[in-house]
């Protein structure tokens, strides 16, 4: 009999912790979109950004290491909240991480696209469906895949990459197929004043 109360009793805490951790994501996901978290406005180094975002997914992804290949320009900077991004970045991770087999390949690379910083998460796992395509974005959607590989989640993971995004003003896409998916942000460049390059110059 104590064996089984503990087991209850355990279960009831387990259930406890991740309903705590469902209202907190639904709470902050509402706090972005209703435009009440203020974004920082600094200078971040992308390079910076994607190893932050590499260590918060080597935390969530103890369980099968993955390492992470990175293609990055030098010198990339944006201007922006460093906490959200490295957030929406790894969510962007742990996302490819959870649809990729056991051979899992992974890349980000950044580069510069005319007035854009582009950010591209790769995968090589079993894309997303087109009928589903339309969908990804909504709060407390999951897909076939997530339902059949019983990934954790609920389903707010992109919603909250894309309420980050569009708090920077950028732009978020993807294009997907059968053993291929990739997300793009695309963040406004940050352009140095002309007094600098003039001081550069001189």
């Amino acid at each position: 009999a104590d064996d089984d109360r503990k087991q209850v009793l355990d279960l009831l805490a387990r259930e406890t912790d991740r309903l705590d951790s469902l209202v907190g994501r639904v709470l902050e996901l509402s706090r972005l979109e209703s435009g009440a978290h203020a974004y920082m406005r600094e200078r971040l180094d992308v390079r910076d950004l994607v190893d932050e975002s590499i260590a918060v997914f080597d935390a969530h992804t103890l369980s099968h290491p993955t390492p992470i290949e990175t293609h990055l320009d030098s010198d990339l900077v944006v201007i922006g909240d460093r906490d959200t991004l490295v957030r929406a970045l790894a969510n962007l991770l742990v996302n490819a991480w959870k649809y990729t087999g056991d051979e899992k390949h992974i890349t980000v690379s950044a580069r510069t696209a005319h007035r854009w910083i582009e950010i591209v998460v790769r995968d090589n796992g079993v894309g997303i469906p087109r009928e589903e395509q339309r969908s990804i974005y909504e709060q407390f959607t999951r897909g076939r895949a997530a339902h059949a590989s019983g990934a954790p989640g609920v389903g707010l993971g992109l919603a909250l990459v894309r309420t980050i995004v569009r708090g920077h003003r950028g732009k978020l896409d993807f294009d997907s197929r059968p053993g291929e998916t990739s997300f793009r942000i695309r963040l406004k460049r940050r352009r140095e004043p002309a007094s600098t390059a003039a001081l550069v110059a001189s």
